[in-house]
Formats: structure tokens, sequence, C-alpha cells
């Protein structure tokens, strides 16, 4: 019944998306970012009780079933059109199995802080594969918001940390590096999907997203069962992975990434992967809430310009067409 009932809450936030409301998509970007915030602890859950691999590829492959289920529902088309097939292919391998893979390995050797400041570089990434997939123009307006959200971030980071800074390291090593291509190959996966929308427009997002995570899932299972042990699987505790991967697939699978996909028709990927720079900020009050965390002191200010580099950048994108009230 709660999965019955998040299905059709996702729904309603995907319909919203096109009505002429500029400020409900605003709301919807947000409220996707809300979301997606929770999924980190979601995540660290899946991985005590189940494999890396196994976790990413078991939630891909269930939520990319899932998604073909509701589409044959609706009577959706499923077929591929040829010039859609390799691109497809390349999202799935890039945007969604590479870009997992070198997370979770990457995230085993560094600290929360230094994970999210390497992730608060995503939409200047983002700002890049625009301009070289998209021909998308960077402005030197864009510019300004964008600095402004780095230093959002960096006020966050120093002032806003739930660790102390003094131990915070600076080498630049494996995970590090790992990180930094994952952040880089998430970016261009979120393009590659925003092209597709423009250029497969007989293909929803949804059934993209389908495709996309039915293939990306299947390459992590297999390399799961080259370099995990499977005795039968590897799964430590069945009742917490089951919990987990569940609430996994329903928040972050089938709400967020769908509504993410159906966001990136009316704004830039550069715009969303700035507005999902609130992340950490939701997630600050998400451990504040749930586990009685004192409210970080840098986190009012770091929202102020946050919000400051958000209209920059909007009204920016307005005025260069790259931001659509309606379909």
């Amino acid at each position: 019944m709660v999965a019955v009932k998040a299905l059709l809450f996702a729904c309603t936030l995907q319909t919203c998306v096109f009505k002429p409301c500029c400020d409900m998509a605003i709301f919807l970007i947000f409220l996707n970012a809300f979301i997606w915030s929770s999924s980190f602890a979601l995540s660290k859950s899946a991985m005590e009780a189940a494999a890396p691999l196994f976790v990413t590829g078991s939630r891909m492959v269930l939520a990319g079933v899932v998604l073909f289920g509701l589409l044959l529902c609706k009577r959706e088309s499923l077929r591929l059109p040829r010039p859609a097939i390799m691109p497809i292919v390349l999202l799935s391998v890039i945007g969604f199995y590479l870009t997992n893979v070198l997370e979770f390995i990457g995230l085993q050797g560094l600290s929360s802080s230094t994970a999210c400041f390497i992730y608060g570089f995503s939409p200047f990434t983002a700002a890049f594969c625009s301009y070289v997939q998209l021909r998308e123009v960077v402005t030197w307006k864009k510019l300004g918001g964008l600095s402004l959200g780095l230093v959002s971030y960096l006020v966050y980071l120093l002032f806003g940390g739930s660790e102390d800074v003094a131990e915070w390291g600076w080498q630049l090593g494996l995970p590090e590096l790992l990180l930094i291509a994952a952040t880089c190959l998430s970016s261009y996966g979120w393009t590659l999907l925003r092209k597709l929308g423009r250029r497969c427009e007989s293909l929803s997002m949804t059934a993209i997203n389908a495709y996309a995570m039915v293939i990306a899932g299947v390459l992590s299972l297999i390399h799961s069962a080259v370099t995990e042990v499977w005795n039968p699987v590897p799964v430590e505790n069945p009742l917490l992975f089951l919990q987990a991967i569940g609430a996994l697939v329903i928040f972050s699978n089938l709400i967020c990434y769908n509504l993410f996909a159906k966001l990136l028709r009316s704004f830039s990927s550069t715009f969303l992967s700035f507005c999902n720079l609130v992340m950490p900020l939701f997630a600050s009050f998400f451990g504040w809430l749930l586990l009685g965390e004192s409210f970080p002191p840098g986190l009012l200010f770091a929202v102020g310009f946050m919000v400051l580099g958000c209209r920059l950048i909007y009204h920016e994108e307005f005025r260069q067409g790259y931001v659509l009230t309606s379909e």
C-alpha cells in the first residue's frame, strides 16, 4: 500500500512539472532535492546489509522493471527508435553504471565533508557538458550565480559541517579522483539524458530511465558476481536489505530520478545541478530532526548565498531561452 501511494505521488509530481506555473516547477526542483537527500542514509543502511555492487544492481533492475510495468499499464510505447539505441546504452554505462560504481568505491575512503565538497563542483561540470553537448552558452552572469553557489558550499563546509576543519585532508588520492570522475560522469549522463529527450520525443523520459536502469543494473550484478562473494547471494541481513532497497527504489529511483528527468525537459542540467547543491543542507536538517544533531551555524548563510545564485542563473537561462514554462 505504501509503495502504491508513493508511485501515485510520483506520477502527480511529474504531471505538475509541465503546468504553466514556473513557481510550481521551482518548488518541485527543491522538493526533489529534499527527498533525494534522504538516499544517503538509506544507501548506508543497504550497504550494511549487503555488498555495495549487489545493492546498486538490485535497486536498478527492480526500479527498471517497475517502471516498465507502469508504462505497460499506461499503454505507452516502449519501442526504441534506432537512433536512440546507442545513446541509451551510453547513458546506461556512463550515467548510471560507472557513476554508481566509482561513487561507492570512492566514498569508502573519504570523509563526508570532503565528499560534499567534491560534489559541490557538479554545476561547473554540468555547465561544461552542456556547452560541449548542447552548445548552451555560459555567460558571466551565470558564472556569477555558480560562484555564489560555491561560496555557499565553502561557508557550509567551513562553519556548518559536522567534522572539524582541522581534520580535513587535502591530498589528492585515489578516492578523491574516483569521486571527481563520478561527479563528471554524472553531469555528462544528465546532459546526455536532456539531449535524448530533445531528439527522441516519441520516447518518454520514464521509458529512457527504465531502459537505462535495467541495463546498468544487469552490468552492476555481473560486476558483483565477479568481484563480490555470492554464498548464495552477498546479503548478510535480508530484512534490512529488503527494507532499505524498497525505500531506495521508491524514493530515489522511482520518484527522484524520474522527476529530475522530467525537469530536464524544462530546465538545463546546469540549473538543476546547481539547485541540488542544497541536498547536504537538507541532510543537515534530517540529522537535526531525526538524530538530534546540532543545527549547523553556517546553514542559514549558505542558504542565503544559494538563493541569490539560484535567482541569477534562473533569470539568465530564462533570458537565453533554456527555461521553458510549458512543454
